[in-house]
């Protein structure tokens, strides 16, 4: 059985059609056409990738900055910088080029099968087989592969999570002498990460040799078909332009099998970055109209607890348990328990950091029905570790250019850094570097009470404050909030016992249950009291 193409069997009239005038306008019309649809095509995919990587990209930065405080505590800072890294390297920059590459390769492709089909029909029936054992062997090879991927993306985070702990703590590590452990646990992590790279690599080329055989063989039965089907006059001519063809598709098909599963591995990151894109997100954080506090709220800085429990998660025990007791306007509250007794949860769930149940109000308002901002903004923290930002010391005191210069300096005089600062050659507009390190520890805090009594707030948190610091600075800030915080709701979260033995009322926690909560004198006289005996386990010179 043979078949007769008639394609390229020239007719006796020639017309215009085989003048050489008119080919060579025809070509030149194919090139131009061909030139301005490549062009649109880049142009529309540039612009579509472009807007598709910003919109993800502004999605996972928005929900990460809107995920509750647990997401973050539960997942390691590289596991993020994983994702705002590599993730969307791949979506902006390899993504794009790869799937162009693809469709323009499979276009070509099929258009190297559509004119084979033209020129023997029979080349469809084996191009279906070669298909068919393709997708089996690239199906199986897919499944390894995309394990393989998802391996290599874990390995990768914990190099993330190392590097930046230990450039963080690089100063303790160098005064421990700790840099060869820290060395082999970094070579650890990223030979882990290097030898999934290594396998992906491999498979992925394996597929590359599979496709090679495959293409060979396609070209080989093509000939031989179009040989056995075509007649002796035609067979040069026609099989001349399969060969073309037939190296053609040799180079391509390879570079389509690989783009491909470029593509849809590369997928994976979209996958991960969508999937940070439907975090759960806090409570709303503006109040609603109907529900909004008065400007000048809290006035008096009263705060209730009634009922109220916390759990971090549902897998986890709960950590406060039926709190209830009040804090009258202007007391000094020092709270006190041992490690794990719910001491920093009370200050989570008073700044909704994690959604308590009971209720918490403040000035007779309840902190549920109202905005986040509205709530945070009302109350003062100065947590154990100082938090200072890049950028001039006048923008980590007064982030929202909120106030004057001359008050700016009046706080820092009230805290003690006045002359400090001066020395400064930038003075206010001095640049602090990562977390204010060219401060010392004591230093930052000192910055931060600054901050605190620019804001003014009827209610100051302490969760630890003056933990890290020296027995000098802490007296200092202590005098400091006794002066400048006087008709104000301070909590004071503390180690040193010393530091909270003034206060009005010490609320003593054990378990996350509320164990005592009255006026120190009176705590001590309960010979058998918790409080007592955490006094007594500090030595005698605390009981005097």
């Amino acid at each position: 059985m043979t078949f007769k193409s008639t394609i390229f069997n020239k007719s006796e009239d020639q017309g215009l059609y085989y003048s050489e005038e008119y080919n060579v306008y025809v070509y030149f019309g194919l090139i131009c056409a061909v030139f301005f649809t490549m062009t649109l095509s880049v142009l529309l995919l540039y612009n579509f990738f472009v807007a598709a990587s910003v919109e993800l990209h502004k999605n996972m930065f928005h929900c990460i900055i809107r995920t509750p405080i647990s997401f973050l505590d539960n997942n390691p800072v590289g596991k993020i910088l994983n994702r705002f890294s590599k993730d969307v390297n791949n979506s902006d920059d390899l993504l794009p080029i790869n799937f162009y590459i693809s469709l323009k390769t499979f276009s070509l492709i099929a258009g190297i099968c559509v004119l084979q089909a033209i020129l023997c029909p029979y080349v469809l029936i084996l191009m279906l087989l070669l298909s068919i054992i393709f997708y089996a062997i690239s199906t199986i090879h897919s499944r390894v592969l995309k394990g393989i991927k998802l391996m290599e993306g874990k390995s990768r985070s914990p190099v993330f999570s190392h590097l930046s702990v230990s450039l963080y703590g690089l100063t303790t590590i160098r005064a421990f002498e700790a840099e060869h452990k820290f060395k082999s646990t970094f070579s650890k992590y990223q030979d882990k990460h290097t030898a999934t790279w290594i396998v992906y690599l491999a498979l992925n080329r394996c597929l590359s040799v599979y496709g090679y055989i495959i293409c060979y063989i396609n070209v080989l039965i093509t000939v031989i078909i179009f040989i056995l089907s075509i007649y002796p006059d035609d067979a040069g001519s026609q099989i001349g332009l399969v060969m073309s063809y037939g190296v053609l598709f040799v180079l391509y098909f390879p570079l389509l099998i690989r783009y491909s599963s470029e593509v849809n591995f590369q997928m994976n990151s979209v996958k991960r970055i969508l999937n940070y894109s439907k975090l759960k997100s806090e409570a709303s954080y503006e109040s609603s109209c109907d529900k909004k506090p008065p400007a000048d709220w809290p006035q008096k800085g009263e705060i209730h607890f009634d009922n109220v429990s916390l759990q971090y998660s549902k897998d986890k025990n709960i950590v406060l348990k039926n709190l209830t007791f009040c804090i009258h306007p202007g007391e000094k509250i020092g709270i006190v328990g041992r490690t794990g007794a719910g001491k920093s949860s009370i200050i989570a769930s008073l700044f909704r950091m994690i959604e308590p149940s009971g209720t918490i109000t403040i000035d007779g308002i309840d902190t549920k029905d109202i905005g986040l901002r509205d709530l945070r903004s009302k109350i003062s923290i100065i947590p154990q570790d100082p938090m200072l930002f890049n950028g001039p010391l006048r923008r980590n005191i007064d982030p929202f250019n909120e106030y004057s210069e001359e008050k700016l300096w009046q706080a820092i005089e009230e805290v003690q850094l006045k002359e400090v600062i001066s020395t400064l050659p930038g003075g206010l507009d001095t640049h602090l570097s990562e977390g204010g390190r060219n401060f010392s520890v004591g230093e930052r805090q000192l910055i931060c009470l600054a901050r605190t009594i620019l804001r003014q707030n009827k209610i100051l948190v302490m969760d630890e404050a003056t933990a890290n610091i020296d027995k000098r600075t802490d007296s200092c800030i202590q005098k400091i909030i006794r002066e400048k915080f006087k008709s104000c709701t301070v909590l004071t979260i503390a180690h040193r016992l010393h530091t909270i033995i003034d206060s009005d009322r010490i609320l003593v926690l054990v378990n996350g249950k509320l164990e005592e909560f009255d006026m120190p004198y009176k705590l001590l006289k309960n010979v058998n009291g918790t409080f007592y005996n955490l006094i007594k386990s500090t030595g005698v010179t605390s009981m005097d």
